[in-house]
C-alpha cells in the first residue's frame, strides 16, 4: 500500500482533533432543587463529528499491513476512539449519571491516554517503514511527551479519582495559581501531536508529488 493512502486519514485526524480540542457550546437545562436535571447541550464546533473523523482516520491508517504490533495497536486505538464516539455522542444530552457510568468514563479515560501514546509509537513505526525520517523522529518525540507529560500524570490523578468512586469518597485536587503554568505544559504534547500530523502529512504529500507513473 502506498504511503500516499494515509495523506485523507491524517488530514481527518487533524481537524477531528481541532473540533474536540475547541468548546463553542450551547447548552438548556431543567433544574430541581437548583441542581441540573435533564436537558441538552449543543457543540458548535461538535466534539462528536470530531471524534467520528478521528476514528474513520485512524480505521484507515490501521489499514496498512507493518507487522503484528502495529495491527494489534492501531486496533486498541480504533476501540477506544469508538467508545470516545459514544461518550461525546452522549455528552450531548445532560442528565444525572450513575457512579458505574462515572467510572467507566475514568476507565475508558485511561485507556484513551495509553491509546495516544500507542498511535504516537504506531506512526512512528508507519513513517519508518516508508522512510519519513522526519515524521519518525517527530511522532518519537511526541511519542514521549504524550508519555511524561500526559500519561504518567494524568493516569496517576485518574487513578485516584478512581480509588475515590471505589470507597465512596470525595476526591479534590487544588493547584490555585500553579493551574496556569500547570495547563502550558500539559498543551505542549497537543501542539506537537498536530505538529508531527501535519509533517507526515506534507512528507507523504511530496513522495506524492514527485512519484512518476
Amino acid at each position: 500500500m502506498l504511503i500516499t493512502r494515509a495523506i485523507n486519514p491524517l488530514r481527518m485526524i487533524f481537524w477531528g482533533s481541532l473540533l474536540c480540542v475547541f468548546d463553542f457550546s450551547y447548552s438548556s437545562t431543567t433544574t430541581i432543587n437548583g441542581q441540573a436535571a435533564t436537558g441538552f447541550r449543543f457543540d458548535f464546533l461538535n466534539d462528536f463529528v470530531g471524534m467520528l473523523l478521528i476514528t474513520i482516520g485512524v480505521h484507515r491508517l490501521s489499514e496498512f499491513v507493518i507487522s503484528s504490533s502495529f495491527r494489534t495497536s492501531m486496533q486498541f486505538v480504533f476501540v477506544c476512539a469508538i467508545l470516545n464516539c459514544i461518550e461525546t455522542f452522549m455528552g450531548h444530552f445532560v442528565f444525572p449519571t450513575p457512579v458505574a457510568i462515572d467510572i467507566l468514563s475514568n476507565l475508558l479515560s485511561l485507556a484513551s491516554l495509553c491509546g495516544t501514546a500507542l498511535f504516537c509509537w504506531s506512526m512512528n513505526s508507519l513513517s519508518s517503514a516508508y522512510f519519513l525520517h522526519q515524521s519518525a523522529k517527530s511522532w518519537l518525540t511526541t511519542q514521549w511527551l504524550v508519555i511524561v507529560v500526559w500519561v504518567i500524570p494524568l493516569g496517576l490523578l485518574r487513578l485516584l479519582v478512581l480509588g475515590a468512586y471505589l470507597s465512596g469518597t470525595s476526591f479534590h485536587f487544588d493547584l490555585g495559581v500553579l493551574i496556569i503554568p500547570v495547563l502550558l505544559v500539559f498543551v505542549v504534547p497537543l501542539i506537537h501531536l498536530f505538529v508531527s500530523t501535519s509533517r507526515m502529512r506534507y512528507e507523504a504529500e511530496g513522495i506524492s508529488s514527485s512519484y512518476v507513473p
